[in-house]
């Protein structure tokens, strides 16, 4: 049973952590539908090699704007619906012999054939973009219509693989979503003819308004609560969730701006603006509860330098706020990397910051044997964080009692028993629905977050 549970949290972790990064080879066999991973896979080879001289053949990698918003606002299974329905309309728009097929959480393939040329590909690209436009409204706003970035990638038989081919349509799939959605770009191989610079184009324009963002505060924060079982007064507890709200293109999720932070050099600044504001919202929720909150930020594996504690101790002190008002989510994956000296060096960061008495949380935690052990190597943690797979697997409407409800259940009562073992706080993230949560107190699970607690509220400033 163990077993078994490792490797299913495991795939759906892997596949939810995708969204947009790895390649086709490592990645197409967590969700095979009505092929296998391996055919996909082969499948992509077969059509390069079939390619004719003078052919061209098109992968493209597409994913739905905002869904991770589109999931917080409406539930997951309202997210999971809206990608089905327009891989099913983008299924009935190709040619029978070309492929559609979902990818990762939120996003799809479509590897068409042998075509004439570039132009071809790019007109179903555009007609994926036209569809999703014309797709159902979301429930109760009709106003609200669904849109997709899709990223393009074309390969002749002789100059690419599907490594190649899949890397490619990735990154342009990034460009596509860093620009607002939307829209499709093209990326073709270095090697391959008539190569575009769109794609440096794309980085620079970014980058610049990456730039404007942190001149004009546009990255900001807005607050969810995060409430403690059977407390029966208001939260004074938060997480603050990172957005970007851009003049024209509106609110944009971090998935879709922070991967490009770092790989601009704006980590360091973009880390101080949030180390900012998330000072100054302790001020502000504390005194709307009218005694002394915590507030949580989530830090990017760049952001955990040698030198954190040090800025955080000004700040703090500057501010008059309390360290142990302050907690820091780390993913999992920050916590094997860390900053430059690797884990001996997180190790040290992560130890000065607790004797400071700032709140440390491992975030998206899930019931793995791996990550079991990663979390009993870091005794300073002082609360875990459950992946929201866990709360959705929950869901009984979704699957009433069955594999993905006891897997779950499994799942929370290993972490929740090791977590009461080491002393740890447990937060549930993804909390939709009251028969979810009485789950999950009947657990032992202390604190919830989610929908169903809960939306996030626009800070204030």
């Amino acid at each position: 049973m163990v077993d078994e549970i490792e490797v299913r949290f495991e795939r759906r972790r892997s596949a939810q952590s995708l969204n947009g990064e790895g390649l086709l080879e490592q990645t197409l066999s967590l969700w095979p539908d009505s092929l296998t991973g391996r055919e996909l896979t082969d499948l992509v080879e077969s059509r390069l090699v079939a390619c004719r001289p003078g052919e061209v053949c098109g992968l493209l990698i597409g994913g739905l704007d905002r869904a991770d918003l589109i999931g917080e606002a409406y539930g997951t299974s309202v997210a999971a619906r809206v990608l089905d329905d327009l891989i099913g309309r983008i299924g009935s728009m190709i040619r029978s012999d070309d492929v559609v097929s979902r990818f990762g959480a939120d996003g799809y393939i479509v590897l068409i054939g042998g075509v004439a040329g570039c132009r071809d590909l790019e007109l179903v690209a555009q007609r994926i973009v036209m569809v999703a436009r014309q797709s159902t409204a979301l429930p109760g706003d009709a106003d609200h219509r669904v849109t997709t970035a899709v990223g393009l990638a074309v390969a002749y038989s002789s100059q690419a693989t599907s490594a190649t081919l899949s890397g490619s349509a990735i990154g342009a799939l990034g460009l596509a979503r860093a620009q607002g959605g939307d829209r499709f770009v093209v990326s073709q191989p270095a090697s391959g003819r008539g190569a575009s610079h769109q794609s440096a184009r794309v980085r620079l324009e970014v980058e610049a308004d990456l730039r404007r963002a942190i001149e004009r505060a546009e990255i900001q924060l807005a607050c969810q609560a995060i409430h403690r079982v059977g407390s029966g007064h208001e939260a004074d507890r938060f997480e603050a969730l990172i957005r970007w709200h851009h003049p024209q293109r509106g609110l944009i999720h971090p998935s879709s701006f922070l991967p490009w932070v770092s790989e601009a050099g704006l980590a360091g600044p973009v880390t101080e603006l949030l180390l900012d504001e998330v000072t100054r919202q302790i001020q502000n929720q504390s005194e709307r509860v009218g005694r002394a909150a915590v507030v949580a930020i989530d830090l990017a594996p760049s952001a955990v330098a040698t030198d954190l504690p040090e800025q955080l101790n000004r700040r703090l002190s500057r501010a008059g706020v309390a360290p142990g008002q302050l907690e820091l989510e780390l993913d999992l994956a920050a916590l094997t990397s860390g900053p430059e000296g690797g884990p001996e060096a997180l190790s040290g960061v992560l130890s000065q910051l607790a004797l400071m008495g700032v709140g440390l949380t491992a975030d998206h935690v899930e019931g793995s044997l791996g990550a079991l052990t990663m979390l009993r190597s870091r005794p300073v943690l002082t609360s875990w964080k459950l992946d929201r797979s866990l709360a959705e697997g929950l869901d009984r409407s979704a699957s009433p009692d069955g594999p993905d409800y006891r897997l779950a259940r499994a799942g929370v009562e290993a972490l929740v028993a090791l977590a009461a073992e080491m002393g740890v706080e447990v937060i549930a993230l993804g909390v939709g629905g009251t028969e979810v949560a009485q789950d999950l107190e009947g657990l032992g699970v202390g604190f919830l977050q989610g929908l169903g607690v809960q939306r996030p509220q626009r800070s204030m400033t």
